[in-house]
């Protein structure tokens, strides 16, 4: 295995997802060897082992007699004063930009989002990588493979943002099957409730198909920030993985160089710590998304929030980078001041 990832991660550095000013390359480089073809050029061997299939739901017995009426949900607890404000001033940002362009901050603390625009699906980049790195952190638990087998894979995938490395972890979460491994991420994404995350071909791959044009009438990665935040916020509290797999995955977003880390990152203080993934496409896309979690401390305890952004289809991926940092001067002095200057 150690030897199969290494030789696909020879190739995997030959192409870049987002790092500027370096263009899209002219011609797609070989696919790693260890990874099947696209459906579209050639049937995949039916012998390539697979990986245990995630466990299935238990059906449901039928109820011996009618179910009781659902009671009404309880009412949620109105917005704090500030973050309503927050909400309005992102909403009088967003409507002052062109271009595609949604928030969403979610308050880790009482679980109360907001968001401009949050539930629209945008194009995905890179990004998505949160919903790959949730796979692999199940596998290397689970003894599928080791994490030392990958971290080469991990590293450029997730701090560089190249696209073959994260070609090969799907194809990894699949047992060796590209589509497998799109399948189970994205049903990974659905059982957290984050139904509007969809990942249809490894990210930089738009040219491959794996039918969900077909099934689902989508050909894009597609993201909502209503549903990161949401992601996000499971992730933070270990509901959606152990603690070990949850820093695992929380430390893979820290490994991005100063320049992608700028965009959240930017408006915050020392203090502040910033767990995220950006993403990137260039014209005529222009797109940059920037999602994570950033947490700090005050009085001895930690606080938290999740915070996303995507853009694209504005003046430039460089006006859209601009933009998420200005969502997230905007967030972080809401938190600073709400939680206290200590």
């Amino acid at each position: 295995m150690k030897q199969l990832i290494s030789l696909a991660f020879a190739l995997a550095l030959l192409t870049v997802c987002t790092s500027p000013p370096y263009p899209w390359p002219a011609a797609r480089p070989p696919a790693p060897a260890a990874v099947a073809p696209s459906p579209t050029t050639a049937a995949r061997p039916t012998a390539r082992p697979q990986l245990a299939a995630l466990p299935a739901r238990a059906p449901t017995a039928p109820a011996p007699t009618p179910p009781a009426p659902t009671p009404a949900p309880p009412t949620p607890a109105p917005l704090a004063p500030g973050l309503a404000a927050l909400r309005d001033e992102l909403g009088g940002m967003v409507a002052s930009w062109g271009g595609d362009n949604a928030v969403s901050v979610a308050d880790l603390q009482t679980g109360q989002t907001i968001s401009v625009n949050g539930s629209r699906p945008q194009l995905a980049a890179c990004t998505i990588k949160i919903g790959i790195m949730l796979a692999v952190a199940q596998d290397i638990e689970a003894g599928r493979y080791a994490e030392a087998d990958v971290a080469d894979l991990v590293q450029s995938a997730m701090g560089p943002s190249n696209t073959p490395p994260a070609r090969e972890l799907i194809a990894l979460a699949g047992g060796g099957d590209l589509g497998a491994g799109l399948r189970r991420i994205n049903q990974i994404m659905w059982d957290l409730g984050a139904t509007n995350l969809i990942i249809t071909h490894p990210p930089g791959y738009a040219e491959e198909e794996y039918g969900y044009a077909a099934s689902r009438g989508v050909a894009d990665n597609l993201l909502t920030t209503d549903d990161l935040v949401l992601l996000l916020g499971k992730l933070y509290r270990g509901q959606a993985l152990s603690p070990w797999a949850t820093g695992y995955v929380l430390q893979s977003m820290t490994i991005a160089p100063d320049w992608m880390n700028g965009a959240l990152g930017g408006a915050l203080p020392p203090e502040a710590q910033l767990y995220h993934k950006v993403g990137q496409l260039y014209d005529p896309q222009n797109t940059w998304n920037d999602a994570g979690i950033v947490t700090f401390e005050r009085n001895g305890r930690t606080y938290a929030y999740a915070i996303a952004y995507l853009g694209s289809y504005g003046g430039g991926w460089e006006e859209a980078y601009a933009h998420a940092t200005s969502v997230s001067e905007a967030a972080w002095r809401y938190f600073s001041a709400a939680y206290g200057q200590g």
